[in-house]
């Protein structure tokens, strides 16, 4: 008895706190009520929740649990085109970058594809993608004073069902001139066109060029020579040398595009064995390139899919953007695959699937033999370094032999 009581004095207060922190946690877990029976929705670029309720019933001992996905809250109609009107004005003043107007653009634009803070998708098209590209590059080198050409940007917000097409209207002019060799050209070739459209006797030259204010005087006959002969030289090896560089580029192109047509055509057969359809296939290629772009470098036939994709969502039909497709590529193996593509959406052929597979096949086969032509040209580039490599070394070998004979 003595032992029992001694434990029990123990014990006992450390068994009281025991009991009350029990109740406290159990009261602390006790489910918090509904208020007026509301509940908040998530704001508007929140995700869902997913709400455990206990539901109460009369006349029910136990409560019934359910559990419901709250989704964010909407914006009404009017709501979305008031956000597409304001979303469209801060673009405007976005995408100039560094131009002071849209009416003067002299310099790269600045597309946008994001506002923080507005839950709307933004896609730019242009009008003339050899004058302003889809990422905002604006091709006004070769401009001449006073030059200006107008291009259309077409600007489509969209917001879950919702979109908005919107025309912005821009005008490219001659970029500005800063260094002073950018200033020495854009001098040389404003005078060189005004002396070919002048055909009078005698020749004003201009007291302005290019906005500053200009003077002259006659150079050293040395220079004067050297003025005459440079800007000759320039003006016919430029162009021969931006042809060969443009044929090069084209070159690259289509090693490039013939080397990826196999990957390409892999890939759409894979996801349309799956059970895809051909245009999810087909934006699933593009999309996934488009994510990995960065790590996994430009690739031409990728970039040409996402333009195509770019057309699905402007309206354009299936077959005329496979169509589109093959035309921009320009090689045989991509016009078939356009082709085929074209006759499955227009006749709706049933062994689609069976004919991308035997491309599939053809396609490995012309990329293996691609893979084996590098190679041998490859080769073919080590054979030089090969022979002075050899000459270098018989020279090595023969020379102690030479100096010992007094040769």
């Amino acid at each position: 008895m003595k032992y029992n009581k001694k434990h029990l004095k123990k014990y006992l207060p450390a068994a009281v706190v025991v009991v009350i922190a029990a109740g406290g946690v159990y009261s602390g877990n006790k489910p918090e009520s509904i208020t007026d029976n509301v509940i908040q929705r998530p704001e508007y670029n929140e995700e869902s929740q997913t709400l455990a309720v206990n539901v109460y019933a009369e006349g029910e001992d136990k409560p019934f649990y359910v559990e419901l996905e709250i989704q964010p809250k909407k914006y009404t109609d009017r709501q979305i085109q008031d956000i597409f009107d304001t979303v469209y004005e801060q673009l405007k003043e976005l995408i100039k970058g560094e131009n002071t107007e849209l009416s003067e653009v002299t310099e790269d634009l600045n597309l946008v594809t994001v506002i923080e803070g507005y839950p709307v998708t933004i896609e730019w098209y242009s009008q003339d993608y050899t004058l302003i590209d889809y990422d905002g590059t604006v091709y006004n080198s070769d401009f001449l004073s006073q030059e200006q050409k107008d291009v259309e940007l077409l600007l489509i917000l969209s917001y879950e069902n919702y979109s908005r097409q919107y025309s912005v209207m821009v005008t490219v002019k001659q970029p500005q001139l800063t260094s002073h060799r950018e200033k020495e050209q854009g001098i040389q070739s404003e005078l060189n066109r005004m002396i070919t459209e002048d055909n009078s006797d005698t020749l004003k030259l201009p007291e302005q060029i290019n906005g500053v204010n200009v003077s002259y005087e006659y150079a050293k006959e040395n220079e004067s020579i050297l003025l005459i002969i440079l800007p000759i030289i320039a003006l016919i090896l430029l162009p021969l040398k931006k042809y060969q560089d443009r044929i090069k580029r084209q070159q690259l192109r289509k090693e490039q595009l013939k080397y990826d047509y196999a990957e390409v055509i892999a890939k759409l057969t894979l996801l349309a064995g799956a059970g895809m359809s051909m245009q999810r296939a087909w934006e699933k290629v593009a999309y996934d390139y488009e994510q990995n772009r960065k790590r996994s470098g430009k690739r031409y036939v990728y970039e040409e899919m996402l333009r195509t994709c770019m057309e699905f969502k402007s309206g354009v039909s299936q077959k005329c953007a496979y169509e589109h497709f093959g035309n921009r590529c320009d090689t045989k193996e991509y016009r078939k695959l356009s082709s085929l593509l074209a006759q499955n959406v227009k006749k709706g052929t049933n062994d689609i699937l069976k004919l991308l597979e035997e491309e599939s096949k053809a396609a490995f086969e012309e990329h293996k033999n691609l893979a084996v032509k590098k190679g041998e040209e490859a080769g073919t580039k080590l054979l030089l370094p090969m022979i002075m490599l050899l000459v270098i070394v018989m020279i090595i070998m023969m020379f102690p032999a030479m100096t010992s004979f007094g040769i």
